[in-house]
């Protein structure tokens, strides 16, 4: 067959697809994209005369792009058929093609299964990774979820070897990230792309250390971990802490957090064992803590307290040092109002209720808005604390283990029955909120108020130190409209759930209409020697 340029090749082409009745949004795809692209990088490179060399060179550059990240899969996958079509096209004249066979299975070298003796070194990375897909596997992830990790997998696979080693290397994976958080933060490399290849470089770390995975939530990046003799003192605080206290698991994960600040002010001072800790060291770090931690300083100041008391009771200070830390200061309290009715309008605007997440986020934030639950008892909320024929809800509230029932408002009751039935993925979770990926998993805290976060984003709500907007404020507003309408302190005190009536205090605070009747009037008084 007598040569022909890629141009007009793909012209040739794009009259057969016409001619075959292609539709025109078809027809101007492939020649803007699937063979568009094709063309100007021939022409581009000065090779015009139609070439499969060429094409397969192109296409393998464009695989690497989408494994980095800097293109997108729609697109790579586009070009690739369009590539494929012009081959068939040049040699047989028709188009008649059936789908590409995956890329994975016919170029992909990165993806064979190793060696028996690459499986059976504990060190080397293509045994590593097999091992790592292989647990994985076990979690339930969607398909294009697997897939995802699948390319992570074949970025860090690509660095070893340009990096001429197949040997595990911790210190090589972490450079991989660190490059690749450069190339985010440039703009050179999507969000996801770098999320991605980052959690695949700690399931590697994981599974060499302890071969199995426990699936769990990584650190922001660059977070600052804490050297591994107090790690332990604070992990092992942390359980005591849950079992003599028999507090929730949040509020003992708070006491850590609290304690691991002063954990850290140690290190800051060239101290990484606690033998070294005095009465005047713990005086010291605690005078700087309270500058830096004005804000909630009752509860670091008690966190850290139990914990040098913990340490003390187990025999791991010699002197109870909890007695260097105070138990009085004076309080410093703000007082937060939450969402206006005018912002509250603004979030449920931004909600797509045609979606399946969006069916999912306004039955929560209806329900926020309507009873003023927290975020924690929203998300461990089941089926079987709804009585859907006497419109009641019935649960032990995570905080206070307290029951608590209350009325389901109907637009409540409506938008749950609405995502029960036709949005909720199918899963014997008892949880009524789930995740919307495979494992379908109970929504925590911080997905709720991260739900609220994106709504206020988009619905430009701002936030700042003042306000503390947050899933909270549908609370702080509900008690506000409770107050509002002259309803008695302990039916309103009932409602919210608290145990104590000292508890509606930052409600009382900010009902400025009817703290205004309160007030006192001056009476005025005449001059001490007037009488």
């Amino acid at each position: 067959m007598t040569k022909s340029s890629m141009r007009s090749l793909s012209e040739a082409a794009l009259k057969q697809l016409e001619m075959d009745g292609a539709s025109r949004r078809k027809l101007i795809s492939h020649r803007y994209t699937e063979f568009g692209e094709i063309v100007r990088y021939c022409e581009q490179v000065g090779k015009s005369d139609f070439s499969e060399a060429v094409i397969d060179e192109y296409i393998l550059n464009l695989r690497s792009n989408y494994e980095n990240g800097t293109i997108p899969k729609w697109k790579w996958t586009k070009i690739r058929r369009g590539g494929e079509l012009l081959k068939l096209y040049h040699a047989t004249r028709t188009l008649e093609m059936p789908r590409c066979r995956p890329w994975e299975v016919l170029h992909n070298p990165l993806r064979r299964q190793p060696t028996v003796l690459e499986a059976s070194d504990p060190n080397n990375i293509f045994g590593l990774v097999t091992r790592t897909k292989q647990e994985l596997q076990k979690f339930g992830f969607a398909k294009l979820t697997l897939y995802n990790y699948e390319l992570s997998f074949d970025r860090i696979l690509r660095t070893y070897i340009n990096h001429g080693t197949t040997h595990y290397s911790q210190e090589l994976s972490n450079e991989i990230v660190s490059n690749m958080r450069k190339a985010y933060e440039s703009g050179a490399l999507n969000r996801i792309a770098f999320q991605m290849t980052r959690k695949v470089v700690a399931l590697l770390e994981e599974q060499h250390k302890t071969n199995t995975l426990d699936w769990c939530r990584l650190l922001q990046f660059k977070s600052r971990k804490l050297s591994d003799a107090f790690a332990q003192l604070l992990d092992e605080f942390e359980i005591d802490y849950a079992r003599c206290h028999n507090v929730k698991a949040n509020t003992a994960k708070q006491y850590k957090k609290n304690t691991r600040r002063f954990l850290f002010e140690l290190e800051d001072s060239g101290i990484f064992s606690m033998d070294a800790v005095t009465l005047a060291v713990v005086s010291e770090q605690i005078t700087v803590m309270a500058q830096k931690y004005a804000g909630g300083l009752r509860t670091l100041l008690g966190s850290v307290r139990t914990f040098l008391g913990h340490l003390h009771t187990n025999g791991i200070t010699a002197i109870d040092l909890s007695f260097a830390v105070p138990k009085f200061f004076a309080p410093h309290r703000k007082i937060y109002e939450g969402f206006t009715r005018e912002e509250i309008d603004r979030l449920f605007t931004v909600l797509n209720t045609t979606t399946l997440a969006g069916k999912r986020d306004y039955s929560i934030l209806t329900l926020a808005f309507q009873t003023g639950l927290r975020s924690c008892d929203i998300a461990n909320l089941r089926r079987k604390d709804i009585c859907w024929h006497k419109n009641e809800i019935k649960i032990i509230q995570a905080k206070t283990g307290v029951v608590l029932t209350l009325p389901l408002p109907i637009e409540s009751g409506n938008a749950i029955a609405d995502y029960l039935l036709h949005a909720r993925p199918e899963s014997d979770e008892p949880y009524i909120f789930l995740s919307m990926n495979s494992p379908f998993r109970s929504l925590k805290n911080s997905a709720i108020g991260a739900i609220v976060s994106r709504c206020m984003s988009r619905a430009n709500i701002e936030n700042d130190r003042t306000k503390r907007l947050g899933f909270h404020s549908f609370r702080r507003s509900f008690g506000k409209r409770l107050l509002e309408s002259e309803i008695a302190t302990p039916l309103l005190s009932e409602l919210l759930g608290h145990t104590k009536i000292d508890s509606l205090s930052p409600y009382i605070s900010i009902d400025e209409s009817n703290l205004q009747n309160c007030a006192l009037g001056l009476i005025s008084c005449g001059k001490a020697d007037s009488v």
